[in-house]
């Protein structure tokens, strides 16, 4: 399952409530430059760097969607920039 939304949305934040322990790196600025792949139960969850990050970052991302079965949208309360986010989507 690949998590998908903006920088600093709560991606990694996430991962680790659901995994239960401190497995991906959170931080207040985009410290996610590559897809990590963490274990929960049987699936796997792929944390990405995210969208409206550096162009290196979302180049990887954009990478990932095109992959992608399955994708969790993650949205920050407050985002401003959800329409875009669910256009990228779509492209």
């Amino acid at each position: 399952i690949m998590l998908f939304g903006a920088y600093n949305a709560g991606k990694s934040t996430l991962i680790n409530a659901l995994v239960g322990t401190e497995v991906a790196q959170v931080n207040d600025i985009p410290t996610t430059d590559k897809v990590d792949y963490y274990q929960w139960n049987d699936i796997v969850l792929l944390d990405t760097p995210g969208v409206n990050a550096p162009i290196a970052h979302e180049d990887i991302t954009e990478a990932q969607v095109k992959r992608c079965g399955v994708m969790l949208f993650i949205i920050r309360e407050g985002d401003q920039d959800t329409k875009n986010l669910y256009e990228r989507l779509i492209w």
